[in-house]
């Protein structure tokens, strides 16, 4: 006959808990108008890259072609690493009657492997033909209609305009990075080709404009194109006037001029610019502890969370007369860069310890789509000659040890817990249980 001291009381698992930290980020600018260097503060960094843009002819001249723009997010750079940065200057314009009338092309823009091509000037003068660049460069009217417009880079630009023949006659306005420029007619010159609006600094901003054409004999003058391309100039309207030069910072094109007695030179283009932005995070974290069910509201521009949750642990059960086996740990995961949406409401469930009884086992915490097991109920006997085993979960309930022979543990939940331990009997005055399953190792074996 077996004799059995001491009958366990068993008790109840501890309830669960969730945990979730929010790291503050700030996005972070760097804005270059003139050559400099940048020390990489983050793995990656989004970019705008224009070039100068090109110089406005004078002579039935040719708007200047904006600087090549480029643009795009995630470029690689290495934390810690100096890269020098390049602002191309805007391109010289055509001179005065009487002295060679050629403008120059903008210089380059560069930031590591990226080179924003220098837009290229206008023709003028009847004998200088209109420079290919980031964008082209406008034609010069001519009779015969000149068409030796420049050309743009691909994925950088677009070619300038035609100019008209005839008399009166418009030449081309330069290309833009959003589009080509508008062609001379025997009404007006052409405008500039229009660029494009960058976000990168928060507000929508036009860059890469081209520059608007000169027109002879006629008041109808080229618009610069949006993005900072200067306007043509007309004597008809007065000795230069309406005349601009590519606007600094934005990679514009300058004007090209008309040509009359005193008439002065064309127009210069716009400086480049460089704009770079990364993400860095503050050293400020925000924790939202929950220990009750409840919802937790994604913060505003908030993408992304570390997370700690913890799903309730495994009661044991009262005995008759024999031992209780130790309850298995609530389930646990941890994590961080878990993806949610700003403004968003996510769920929160807690779950509770295990009761004290014969079905004790924990109850699932849940955030999002993440889901803890509850721990596994322990072992136990409910009479002389009989008992349960230890229940699976988040970690396993230990294993009971009466009567004969090796009862089973509860088993973990992989990537969660952990099994629980085996019992012990010698099957004549006494029974040990193993020791519930938890996060970080399986339960002792008695």
């Amino acid at each position: 006959n077996r004799s059995i001291t001491g009958a366990g009381n068993g008790g109840s698992g501890g309830s669960g808990i969730v945990i979730v930290k929010v790291s503050t980020t700030q996005n972070k600018l760097a804005i270059y108008t003139s050559s400099g260097s940048f020390t990489a503060q983050s793995s990656t960094v989004d970019y705008l890259v224009v070039a100068g843009g090109g110089g406005g002819a004078l002579d039935r001249a040719g708007g200047g072609g904006a600087g090549g723009y480029l643009s795009g997010t995630g470029f690689p750079v290495n934390f810690g690493q100096a890269y020098p940065v390049t602002v191309g200057a805007g391109g010289a314009a055509g001179r005065a009657p009487g002295t060679p009338a050629t403008s120059s092309n903008g210089g380059n823009s560069v930031f590591s492997s990226l080179t924003a091509v220098g837009g290229g000037y206008g023709g003028g003068d009847s004998r200088y033909t209109a420079a290919s660049g980031g964008s082209g460069g406008g034609a010069f009217g001519q009779s015969p209609v000149e068409t030796v417009y420049g050309l743009g880079t691909p994925g950088q630009g677009n070619r300038g305009g035609s100019g008209a023949g005839g008399d009166p006659y418009g030449a081309g306005g330069g290309g833009g990075a959003g589009a080509v420029g508008g062609n001379g007619t025997g009404s007006g010159a052409g405008n500039g080709g229009a660029g494009l609006a960058s976000p990168i600094s928060g507000t929508p901003t036009y860059y890469a404009g081209g520059g608007g054409g000169g027109p002879w004999r006629l008041t109808t003058f080229g618009f610069g194109g949006v993005g900072g391309g200067g306007h043509g100039g007309t004597q008809n309207l007065g000795q230069d006037s309406y005349l601009t030069a590519g606007q600094a910072g934005t990679g514009g094109g300058g004007g090209g001029n008309d040509v009359r007695v005193g008439s002065g030179p064309g127009a210069s283009g716009g400086s480049g610019i460089i704009i770079l932005k990364w993400t860095q995070s503050t050293a400020f974290n925000t924790i939202f502890t929950f220990s009750n069910t409840g919802q937790f509201i994604v913060p505003a521009n908030v993408s992304t969370v570390d997370y700690l949750v913890v799903a309730g642990g495994g009661g044991t059960a009262p005995t008759v007369g024999g031992g209780t086996a130790g309850g298995g740990a609530g389930g646990v995961l941890t994590g961080t860069g878990y993806p949610v949406g700003s403004n968003s409401v996510i769920n929160v469930i807690v779950g509770a310890g295990g009761a004290k009884s014969a079905t004790g086992n924990g109850s699932n915490s849940v955030f999002g789509t993440l889901v803890a097991r509850g721990g596994g109920i322990g072992g136990y006997t409910d009479s002389p000659s009989s008992g349960g085993d230890g229940k699976s979960g988040g970690s396993g309930g230990g294993a009971y040890g009466y009567p004969n022979g090796v009862h089973p543990a509860g088993a973990g939940t992989p990537g969660q817990g952990n099994s629980g331990g085996l019992g012990q009997s010698d099957n004549s005055t006494y029974t040990n249980c193993g020791g519930g399953g938890g996060a970080g190792g399986a339960g002792g074996n008695a």
